[in-house]
């Protein structure tokens, strides 16, 4: 089983409405050179299904974000709030898709980096590179599947 496009689509904005209510509304766009992300989450996904969930965005997005996840101003959250925030995106969002995949599955505890280069998941084939806006700022979600080595077999009981 894999997941495509409109399956991220469908969960991506699933997710955003359920943090954001009625203004939770985003926009498939096309990717390009604006979706360099500055902060991204990051889930990992094992057991039937091995691979990744990574959301990024821009500082700007991941502020006002978490400024309506936790009811205050964008310009005052701190970066563990943010962290928090980006974190609890990629995990919800990370948890549906888990759900599509075969099972059964263990999603890990959400990382999130802060920087201005995108992502790097070595050993990992991008299946999904979807990209969304809203308010004029641009969100992207990437799944990733981890590549199968020569070493593993899952039909070898340990």
């Amino acid at each position: 089983m894999s997941v495509d496009a409109q399956a991220v689509q469908t969960v991506t904005n699933q997710v955003w409405r359920s943090l954001l209510g009625a203004d939770g509304s985003l926009t498939v766009v096309e990717p390009g050179a604006a979706d360099d992300s500055l902060v991204t989450g990051c889930v990992t996904v094992s057991g039937g299904w091995d691979g990744a969930v990574a959301v990024g965005c821009s500082s700007s997005l991941a502020r006002q974000l978490t400024g309506a996840m936790f009811q205050v101003e964008p310009d005052v959250v701190s970066t563990d709030e943010l962290a928090d925030a980006i974190g609890e995106l990629a995990n919800m969002i990370g948890g549906n898709i888990k759900g599509l995949m075969p099972g059964p599955s263990k999603l890990s505890l959400p990382a999130v980096t802060i920087r201005e280069s995108g992502l790097v998941l070595p050993g990992c084939k991008l299946l999904v590179n979807q990209s969304f806006e809203w308010g004029g700022e641009r969100m992207r979600v990437q799944v990733l599947q981890r590549a199968a080595t020569t070493t593993e077999s899952r039909e070898h009981p340990e």
